[in-house]
């Protein structure tokens, strides 16, 4: 397969994104506060592997103080994968998470990428099963607090309404935050209502 490069949106001028999978910076010059000019020579960035077993890359901006870490495989679909159906998620076809190749990847449902994965066996049934009753368990439970620096900036009845408010991808973080197996999820604490 021939490799391709697209730019990366949001970072057009710095990063691009090939459909095999890679990420490069490209080679830009740099006015720093002080006058000087910096040249930056473009590479093959480094991938790191998430808590998830994803691929991951930091792009940053210097001059505007921008620093994002993103998956591969999001990347690569959004620059190569038209996504007709507006399908929140990214499903690996073979299973593989860092076979981010674009003829691995597919646009899906949460549903459809959670179906995918229980037949590949990627995702056990059994532990499935538990963390959707807990879930549901949380609904009928406890109101949750949205917390930035020290603040209450939101309540929410539960924790599937907050994730629901927020577009949150993985309620289980808010979850684990709320129950204090995490500091912070999606950039706020979270915390139950006493």
């Amino acid at each position: 397969m021939v490799e391709v490069w697209a730019d990366i949106e949001g970072f057009e001028g710095y990063y691009q994104v090939s459909n095999l999978g890679n990420v490069r910076s490209l080679d830009r010059t740099i006015v720093q506060s002080n006058n000087k000019i910096r040249h930056f020579k473009g590479r093959i960035l480094k991938q790191k592997i998430d808590k998830d077993g994803y691929a991951t890359v930091m792009l940053r901006k210097r001059t505007e103080g921008v620093r994002k870490s993103v998956t591969v495989h999001r990347l690569v679909a959004e620059a190569f994968i038209p996504n007709l159906d507006n399908k929140p998620t990214i499903n690996h076809r073979n299973g593989i998470k860092t076979d981010n190749s674009a003829q691995n990847l597919e646009w899906s449902t949460h549903r459809e990428n959670t179906t995918h994965a229980i037949r590949t066996g990627l995702i056990d049934i059994e532990h499935f099963k538990k963390n959707v009753t807990c879930l549901a368990n949380e609904k009928r439970k406890k109101k949750v607090l949205q917390i930035s620096n020290g603040e209450v900036v939101a309540v929410y009845g539960s924790i599937p309404e907050a994730a629901e408010a927020m577009k949150i991808k993985y309620p289980k973080v808010v979850r684990d935050c709320c129950h204090g197996r995490r500091k912070t999820a999606y950039g706020y604490q979270w915390r139950f209502a006493s």
